[in-house]
């Protein structure tokens, strides 16, 4: 069994030469054979309208437009109705995009992510803007300002001797480093390692990077 669907879902060519019964819809949602919509437990999507025919359970929490199907099919996502967003030139969020994407593939990194996504708030990753001329987290716009043009680099750990050696880091990196911050973890503790221990850390070995060693 194959089948090919346009961006919203719609149905264009399938191959079944067994009659399988086959329900599934994009995105995961279940065919509804008497309406011909798409199931997806809290309300039904309509692939030929591009949207949902009932309001969104959670109201004004997913966005102004209750019935909203994301706009973007083919490069958005939004799993629970809500959004993480992604704001500048079309270069800068390619670049955060990317960069976020490798998060959320990873075990570690995709119940940061999860966490952000299904947050009553919307997160903005940006790039650097007026006044702000480094990277940060700003908790009072939950906005992620990154400076994608920086040759990011960090103190990791080389061999058994525990040396320190200044090492290029990759931008999903800063990411994670940054979601801790949104995650009210501060860059204090020991050595003011703390986030870096929890978060950082841990998704760099998962991708299997050497750990962090100073702050």
């Amino acid at each position: 069994w194959c089948a090919e669907y346009d961006e919203w879902g719609n149905l264009l060519n399938e191959e079944n030469p067994h009659q399988l019964q086959q329900l599934i819809r994009l995105p995961g949602q279940q065919y509804d054979e008497e309406s011909g919509l798409y199931y997806n437990r809290h309300r039904y999507y309509d692939p030929l309208q591009g949207r949902y025919i009932t309001q969104d359970p959670i109201g004004l929490k997913g966005g102004w437009n209750f019935y909203q199907y994301p706009l973007n099919p083919v490069s958005g996502f939004d799993p629970l109705g809500l959004k993480v967003s992604f704001q500048g030139d079309e270069s800068t969020q390619k670049t955060l995009k990317e960069a976020y994407k490798a998060v959320a593939e990873t075990k570690f990194g995709h119940k940061i992510t999860e966490e952000l996504e299904s947050s009553e708030h919307e997160y903005i990753f940006r790039g650097l803007r007026k006044g702000i001329n480094q990277t940060c987290y700003d908790d009072t716009e939950y906005s992620f300002y990154i400076d994608i043009d920086n040759d990011h680099s960090s103190c990791v750990y080389q061999g058994k001797n525990k040396a320190c050696a200044m090492k290029p880091t990759l931008l999903s990196v800063v990411l994670a480093h940054e979601m801790g911050h949104a995650k009210g973890m501060k860059d204090d503790g020991t050595d003011s390692m703390a986030n870096v221990d929890k978060y950082e850390n841990p998704f760099r070995k998962e991708l299997g990077l050497p750990a962090r060693m100073k702050y």
